[in-house]
Parts: C-alpha cells; sequence; structure tokens
C-alpha cells in the first residue's frame, strides 16, 4: 500500500469520526425553543381547547405568545400554535381569550403587537379576533 493510499484511508476515518461527532452533538443537545404552558380553555360544548403558550428561543430571539385551537381529544403540537401568533409575553399581546360558543373563540389582542399568524378557522371552529 502506498503512502498515498494510508493518508487517504486516515482522512476519510478522520471526516468520517466528525461527521458522527457533530451527528451525536445534534442529537444530544437539547432543543432550542421550550414551549411555556400559559392556560387551557374549554369549549362550553367540551368538544374543542384552546391551549394558550409560549415559546422561548433564548436570548438570541424575542419571546412569542401562540395559540392552538384543538379537537377535545388531540394533543398539542411541540411547535408553533395553528390559530395565533404574535411577537410578546401573554399579558403583552392577549388581552382576552374566551369561547362565546361551543365552536367560536374570541382572541382580543393588545394594541401595537406583531402578529405572525392569524387563522379564522381551525379544526372547523371559529376564530374572531378584536383588536382595538
Amino acid at each position: 500500500m502506498s503512502m498515498q493510499q494510508r493518508f487517504a484511508i486516515v482522512g476519510a476515518l478522520f471526516v468520517g469520526a466528525g461527521i458522527l461527532a457533530l451527528i451525536w452533538l445534534y442529537l444530544a443537545s437539547p432543543p432550542l425553543c421550550q414551549n411555556q404552558f400559559v392556560r387551557e380553555l374549554i369549549s362550553p360544548n367540551e368538544q374543542y381547547r384552546a391551549v394558550l403558550f409560549e415559546k422561548d428561543c433564548g436570548a438570541a430571539a424575542r419571546t412569542t405568545t401562540h395559540v392552538s385551537v384543538l379537537r377535545h381529544y388531540q394533543t398539542p403540537a411541540e411547535d408553533d400554535g395553528n390559530a395565533f401568533i404574535a411577537s410578546g409575553y401573554h399579558w403583552e399581546t392577549i388581552e382576552d381569550l374566551r369561547w362565546t360558543w361551543s365552536n367560536m373563540i374570541v382572541i382580543q389582542t393588545s394594541a401595537g403587537i406583531y402578529v405572525y399568524k392569524a387563522e379564522h378557522d381551525v379544526n372547523d371552529a371559529s376564530v374572531v379576533f378584536l383588536t382595538p
């Protein structure tokens, strides 16, 4: 075996070990963002629930407020809210959150917030947004 072939084999082993180390670091690292449950509201007919939570992604990103509207049997996803997302903490962004009918929820937002998502129909439930 020539010297050049030996260097190629050793180099390939180092590259492979580096890739395995990066994969291990990725899999072993904690998630970058953490969801913090705030509260849950059950609809009057108990067929729906609204889950209010905050997503904190560390010092590099602002905390966001999320609302997911789910059927009573669904579990909240670990990702973003399916009905509402706004920049800021829940006490800064949402003034009121209430069910008005069995399948209609009202989200009253604060003035001057940045809204990333505002869906009006989620899982066959109506979402009404009131803004100042």
